[in-house]
């Protein structure tokens, strides 16, 4: 081994190449590995902070887009139950409203929003193809409102003198 060799091998590299780009009959117009042009090489710090920026760019655009897509995701969530809350009115279940193809987008109007009308064309459409989806109504009122229908007796409370009263008959 040589002092050369033991010395640091970027050095080595260095020294051993030069004699062969000069033997090819190219000369090196500066240190070697340096093959851009003297103009570009004065952009190097500005094209690294351009990347940076692009990169940041490029990161902000990502997060963008997934915030977008995740609130897309959770308008059609939130459009969906108001269109099954809307069919309800009809259907006995309102998620029965799509089992038939029903597709969101033909239930919004022109500007994007839900509209009632189309919702209850399409529920009456589905009730006559399917009857027993049919929202039923109560054959009979809760018993709660049969036997607590008004107050018993008079209109005010009896005090400790009326319950020592005569009747009148």
């Amino acid at each position: 081994m040589t002092d050369t060799d033991t010395a640091n091998p970027a050095e080595n590299a260095g020294e051993q190449s030069a004699p062969l780009i000069q033997d090819v009959g190219v000369q090196p117009s500066g240190p070697i590995g340096d093959t851009a042009p003297p103009e570009a090489q004065e952009d190097g710090p500005q094209s690294g902070d351009e990347n940076r920026e692009a990169a940041k760019y490029r990161h902000r655009a990502k997060a963008a887009e997934a915030e977008r897509d995740q609130l897309t995701e959770r308008l059609t969530v939130l459009q969906r139950a108001e269109v099954e809350r809307l069919a309800s009115a009809h259907l006995a279940d309102g998620a029965d409203f799509w089992r038939d193809g029903a597709q969101l987008a033909d239930m919004l109007d022109a500007d994007g929003n839900i509209d009632p009308d189309k919702i209850a064309a399409t529920a009456t459409a589905l009730l006559t193809a399917h009857g027993h989806w049919r929202k039923l109504g109560h054959p009979a009122p809760p018993a709660s409102t049969v036997t607590s229908d008004g107050k018993i007796g008079g209109s005010r409370r009896p005090s400790f003198v009326d319950a020592f009263r005569p009747r009148s008959e």
